[in-house]
């Protein structure tokens, strides 16, 4: 390729590079205030004793979700199987994969609410 060429394919990266940066800052500071009214609303509703709030943008609801504690025997045991997973990783046993991940970092900034 050309050194022309090159450049102006480095410099369109870097412009695309530039716009997804903006982007995700945008989006943070997005999902930052949605997370603060999120919690209003579910302050809100508490108090307001609302279970179920039906709104154009969607439905709003508190529900119950189940999780288990284990027994110890059941830790133990999981404790266990993680030790055995980590021998089979050292020994060889264990096949490892690898997949190809594309990660963007972005600067820290801070963003006011």
């Amino acid at each position: 390729m050309p050194k022309k060429q090159k450049e102006s394919g480095v410099a369109f990266l870097k412009a695309l590079a530039e716009e997804y940066g903006h982007l995700v800052v945008q989006i943070d500071a997005l999902v930052k205030s949605q997370d603060l009214v999120k919690e209003k609303m579910k302050e809100e509703m508490k108090k307001a004793k609302v279970d179920r709030l039906e709104t154009n943008p969607g439905t709003f609801s508190f529900y119950k979700r189940a999780s288990w504690l284990y027994s110890a025997d059941i830790k133990s045991g999981y404790e266990l199987l993680k030790k055995e997973e980590l021998a089979e990783q050292e020994s060889g046993v264990a096949k490892k994969t690898e997949s190809e991940v594309f990660k963007f970092t972005p600067v820290k900034v801070n963003v006011k609410t």
